[in-house]
């Protein structure tokens, strides 16, 4: 077990962009890896779920905008 909190982050934040397989390209799975590490942070710094989820659900409220 890795006793890094961003090595703890890193593997489910590559996993969420590759469980995104609608993207090909590869610098959309890196911006969603960074996300995903963000969103990683807000649950570490919140000590919560909510701000994560918040900011999930407002990033996918912006992208559907333009629809």
């Amino acid at each position: 077990m890795p006793r890094s909190r961003f090595a703890c982050m890193l593997l489910p934040s590559l996993l969420f962009s590759v469980m995104h397989t609608q993207y090909v390209y590869w610098e959309t799975l890196v911006v969603l890896t960074l996300f995903s590490l963000l969103l990683c942070y807000a649950r570490v710094r919140s000590n919560s779920l909510a701000l994560s989820i918040f900011l999930h659900t407002l990033n996918n409220l912006i992208a559907l905008l333009p629809a």
